[in-house]
C-alpha cells in the first residue's frame, strides 16, 4: 500500500511502480483450454457421426461448429440426399442408424414414410429437415456429445506436425485427437496440410475418368444481347484441353426446403439489387426447355419439395 505524505512530494517512482503493476496485470496469463479426448472441428454429417462414434467409444468428445447450425445440410434444406444412386448395400453404420431413426421418428407419431431403409432397394429416401436436425440432435445428446456452435476457428498450435491446440473466436481447445468435419477442410488447411483446389489432369494419378467432362447437353441459345455483346453469367475463357485439370471449384448450389400449404409458406423477398437482366441467359434456356421451374423438385414427407 502506498501514502502520499503532506509534507512531501509524491515520489517519482510511483508511476513506474503503477505501470509495472498494469504490465503485469495485462499480461497475465490467459484462460486455459478447454481439453477432451477429441474435438471435432464442423458438425457436418461427416463430422457428426466421426463425434458419435468416438463418443460411444467412450472418449469425451467436443463438436465445434462454426456457424448456429447442426448437421450441415442435411439438416438445412438437402431432405433428398441421392440415396437412390448409391449401392445400398454399403450403406452401413452410424449413416444407415441415422436414417433408420428419422424413418422411425416418422412412425412414432403415425407417418407412414412411402420407403424402408431396412429394405436394400433403390426407392428414394427423404425427410424434413427439422426432423433430420432432431433425430441429429437426439443421437448426439444420447452419447453426451458436447456441442458448442458459433466458434470458429482463427488458428491452431502444434508440437512439431501434431496439433495441439485450436483457438478460436470464443477460445481455445485442446485434445488428444483432432478430425476435420468441415465441409472444405478448413481444419486440416489451417495445420498446414498440403491441398489443391479444383480436378486433376488424368496423368498426375492416371486415373482415366480425370480431366474435364461435359456430359450435359449445350444450351441451344444465343450467348449474345441485342447489341451483340456477350450475356452476364457466360466466358469467353476456353476450357482447355479435357485431359488436363485446372483450379476451378466444382458448382455449388442451394437446396430448398419449398411447400405448397399457404398456412406454411414464408416469404421469399426479392433481394437487394436484384438485376433479372444478369440473368437473361437463365431466362432464355428456360423458354427454350419449356419448363416453369429451372431445378428438380423431389418429394418431401409433410406436403413439401426438395429444390435442387
Amino acid at each position: 500500500m502506498f501514502f502520499i505524505s503532506k509534507t512531501r512530494r509524491p515520489s517519482c517512482h510511483l508511476p513506474v511502480l503503477v505501470a509495472v503493476a498494469l504490465v503485469i496485470s495485462l499480461s497475465s496469463p490467459s484462460q486455459a483450454a478447454t481439453e477432451a479426448d477429441v474435438i471435432v472441428y464442423g458438425s457436418t454429417p461427416g463430422g457428426f457421426c466421426a463425434a458419435i462414434a468416438a463418443a460411444r467409444e467412450g472418449a469425451s468428445v467436443i463438436m465445434l461448429e462454426p456457424t448456429d447450425h447442426v448437421g450441415g445440410v442435411n439438416t438445412g434444406g438437402l431432405c433428398f440426399s441421392d440415396s437412390n444412386q448409391t449401392v445400398r448395400s454399403t450403406v452401413m453404420g452410424l449413416f444407415d442408424e441415422w436414417h433408420r431413426r428419422i424413418q422411425q421418428d416418422y412412425k412414432s407419431r403415425g407417418i407412414t414414410l412411402p420407403y424402408d431403409v431396412s429394405v436394400k432397394d433403390q426407392s428414394k429416401w427423404s425427410y424434413e429437415p427439422h426432423v433430420a436436425a432432431r433425430v441429429t440432435q437426439q443421437m448426439l445428446d444420447e452419447a453426451k456429445v458436447t456441442v458448442l456452435t458459433e466458434r470458429v476457428l482463427e488458428s491452431v498450435a502444434k508440437e512439431g506436425a501434431k496439433i495441439t491446440t485450436l483457438h478460436t473466436n470464443a477460445g481455445d481447445f485442446s485434445a488428444k485427437v483432432f478430425i476435420d468435419g468441415t465441409y472444405e477442410g478448413d481444419l486440416m488447411a489451417a495445420a498446414g496440410v498440403s491441398w489443391t483446389i479444383g480436378r486433376e489432369g488424368k496423368s498426375e494419378y492416371g486415373e482415366s475418368l480425370a480431366g474435364k467432362q461435359f456430359t450435359k447437353a449445350k444450351m441451344n441459345i444465343s450467348g449474345l444481347d441485342d447489341e451483340g455483346k456477350i450475356l452476364p453469367l457466360i466466358t469467353t475463357t476456353d476450357a482447355g484441353p479435357v485431359d488436363q485439370g485446372d483450379s476451378n471449384v466444382m458448382v455449388y448450389s442451394f437446396r430448398l426446403c419449398l411447400t405448397a400449404d399457404p398456412a406454411n409458406r414464408v416469404p421469399m423477398p426479392e433481394p437487394d439489387h436484384y438485376d433479372p437482366a444478369r440473368f437473361e441467359a437463365v431466362r432464355r434456356h428456360l423458354l427454350n426447355q419449356g419448363r416453369g421451374v429451372g431445378f428438380d423438385l423431389y418429394d418431401v414427407p409433410g406436403g413439401k419439395l426438395d429444390g435442387n
